[in-house]
């Protein structure tokens, strides 16, 4: 990787391009979901885009509605709950390999590492 153009490929790393990609990623996790919920299902999830954030919702009989509301910021990527409250926010990076990634407590993450922690909890937990 002598010759590498690293600027080249920050610039391809953007945050609307991430976004834009983390939405079709997070798109098939909630198909993904929904044909995981059995023969007799009381709950479904789904992805709307409000006000150019992308809210993730479960609803279903008897269960209060939960979201998980991501949204693009001047810096980085941040996730909110329910309540709007901060959950963590993503900045962009390249690693010493060159690809894009995401930094979340100065610590680098896989894009699926990402909507992992930003919806384990709403897949999964009650459910």
């Amino acid at each position: 990787m002598k010759d590498f153009d690293w600027v080249a490929a920050r610039a391809a790393c953007s945050l609307p391009k991430v976004f834009q990609q983390l939405k079709l990623e997070i798109e098939a996790d909630v198909k993904a979901r929904n044909e995981k919920r059995g023969e007799n299902p009381y709950y479904e999830f789904s992805l709307i885009a409000k006000n150019g954030n992308l809210v993730i919702l479960v609803s279903g009989n008897n269960l209060p509605q939960k979201t998980v509301t991501i949204k693009l910021t001047t810096k980085g990527i941040s996730v909110h709950d329910t309540d709007d409250d901060f959950m963590f926010e993503a900045t962009l990076t390249l690693n010493n390999e060159g690809e894009c990634r995401l930094k979340i407590d100065n610590q680098e993450r896989d894009f699926w590492q990402f909507r992992r922690m930003a919806l384990e909890d709403i897949f999964f937990e009650g459910l």
